[in-house]
């Protein structure tokens, strides 16, 4: 058995590793993601020091590069339950370059220990059916009843008046959502509009080499001589 990442292969027996598992779910509850974390603990051998340097060197420069494949493989070459293929993920990060915990003893002598950390995302099957991270809808409604206006006086407190017995009723719809890997689109109106939309895109984040979390957000104007009623849109 060995294992490889990318390229390069440990020597047999040079490492042990770990590995742990989260899920991760979107506003909804729908899992959208599995993220896996590899720790690996290595020790590299060589007759002299010079041999030495060069494997750790070929160590560092093969874990310098992201979305490799990796993992333990068979003396024949095949892959066993713990390979990871770059073609079936969303990214793979060496978040923990090799690092060398300890210098005492006769470390760098004919043997280093090191220890590495990668991180493997993987997108959900069921994520394209919701790819929303969270989705946001208010409906607010004013209007229908008098108008009345307080009209300041030379003398004495404010007159109110009536100007109105019947105002227009006018509705605001507005919301806010976010997709995993690109724009959402935003609910249609729910009445006809009385101005134009507006209608707001965000800068997605970038996480480990990958755009994410598209912000989208969007306001309807409506106004009407009967009353607006309706709910705001669910995802």
């Amino acid at each position: 058995m060995y294992f490889k990442y990318g390229n390069y292969t440990h020597d047999a027996g040079e490492i042990t590793f770990s590995i742990s598992r989260e899920s991760q779910y979107n506003a909804y509850g729908v899992q959208i993601a599995t993220i896996e974390r590899w720790t690996i603990q290595g020790q590299v051998h060589a007759d002299s020091v010079s041999d030495l340097t060069d494997k750790i060197d070929a160590i560092e420069r093969a874990y310098s590069d992201d979305n490799r494949s990796f993992g333990l493989y068979t003396d024949s070459g095949s892959a066993t339950s713990h390979t990871v293929s770059a073609a079936d993920t969303t990214y793979i990060h060496v978040v923990n370059p090799p690092s060398f915990p300890a210098s005492g003893g006769a470390e760098y002598t004919t043997f280093r220990n090191y220890s590495i950390q990668i991180e493997v995302r993987y997108g959900s099957s069921g994520y394209s059916a919701i790819p929303l991270v969270s989705f946001n809808e208010t409906i607010s409604v004013t209007g229908g009843g008098p108008r009345r206006i307080l009209i300041e006086v030379l003398n004495g407190p404010p007159q109110e008046q009536i100007t109105c017995m019947e105002t227009a009723y006018v509705a605001t719809q507005s919301g806010r959502a976010v997709g995993r890997a690109d724009y959402p689109i935003p609910p249609a109106p729910l009445w006809p509009l009385s101005q134009p939309p507006l209608v707001e895109k965000e800068s997605p984040e970038k996480k480990t080499g990958e755009y994410t979390n598209y912000g989208i957000r969007w306001q309807y104007q409506y106004q009407s001589a009967t009353p607006l009623v309706g709910n705001p849109n669910v995802m």
